[in-house]
């Protein structure tokens, strides 16, 4: 059937059928254009074998003569005319026409004339799709160079200014916070380059992200010298031992320009420390009354336990 009605098309350039043959034998007959663009000798075998070779005939006066064949019209005419064309050689025309029976669609299935040119609006929705996409894909790109800027340290002002340091005390929160995103744009970078989907460059991404994290996933050991003696001892409830060293302390007085009590404290882990610590600090007036009270992380919160 689908040769019957590419031999009739390519003979008489335009013919009626129902909507779903003219939608199988479109890409068929787009193809065997194809081949006779090429014309070489083994192109036109191939058409051959794919198509047949029907005759096509000439009626005058009642009698019939030869007038080609339909392999040699698509060579011979149908290859040159569409030589300079990319693709799109056929088109389906809509009837109003219901076909008798089964009430399907017909339609007009038609070789496109040789000056007719491509479809002005596929070519502009083609460009809009291409340049949406490539809208998508700067979004993403900007969305992702945002987050790795938000995990870094020189965005931590804006962590600050924002309030939300105080949710951010360690770094795995911060992790945690933008892992996910992160993880997902980095998996959709697949559709802007396929290269990284390779397994050697996808396992060295991956151990370079590992590399770059341990950093701030890894503890900061200080080691300082406490003297003969510490000035105290901090050993908390249910511990078999002290845990902190209290090294030294310093009181800074207010002044007028910073008029503000500052009191630096020296310390030190004696072992690895489970728990939270914050320093409550109470300041007595001469008579022992309480005067003010502050209790705080360590460093405002930047350097937590």
């Amino acid at each position: 059937m689908r040769r019957n009605l590419a031999q009739s098309l390519i003979e008489h350039e335009t013919i009626s059928t129902t909507i779903e043959k003219a939608k199988e034998v479109k890409p068929f007959v787009e193809k065997l254009i194809t081949l006779a663009k090429k014309g070489k000798l083994e192109h036109r075998r191939r058409a051959i074998s794919l198509l047949g070779n029907r005759d096509i005939l000439d009626f005058e006066e009642g009698q019939s003569s030869k007038k080609g064949t339909v392999v040699g019209k698509l060579f011979s005419e149908l290859g040159p005319r569409y030589l300079d064309r990319p693709g799109g050689y056929t088109r389906i025309i809509r009837l109003s026409l219901r076909r008798l029976g089964d009430n399907g669609e017909l339609v007009l299935l038609q070789l496109l004339g040789e000056d007719e040119p491509l479809k002005k609006e596929k070519k502009a929705s083609t460009k809009r799709r291409a340049k949406k996409k490539g809208k998508g894909k700067s979004t993403q790109l900007y969305l992702l160079l945002v987050l790795v800027l938000l995990s870094l340290p020189l965005s931590a002002w804006l962590w600050r200014t924002a309030g939300l340091d105080a949710y951010l005390d360690y770094p795995w929160q911060l992790l945690a916070l933008t892992g996910l995103p992160l993880a997902f744009l980095a998996g959709s970078v697949t559709r802007l380059d396929e290269r990284p989907a390779s397994l050697p460059v996808w396992a060295g991404l991956l151990a370079l992200v590992v590399a770059a994290s341990y950093p701030y996933l890894a503890p900061q050991f200080t080691q300082l010298d406490p003297g003969p003696e510490p000035v105290a001892l901090i050993e908390p409830v249910g511990a078999g031992a002290p845990q902190i060293m209290l090294l030294d302390y310093e009181l800074l007085p207010p002044t007028e320009i910073t008029p503000t009590l500052a009191l630096t404290l020296t310390w030190q882990a004696v072992e690895p420390i489970a728990d939270d610590y914050t320093v409550f600090v109470h300041l007595l007036t001469e008579d022992g009354s309480k005067a003010a009270q502050r209790d705080s992380k360590q460093g405002s919160g930047s350097n937590p336990i």
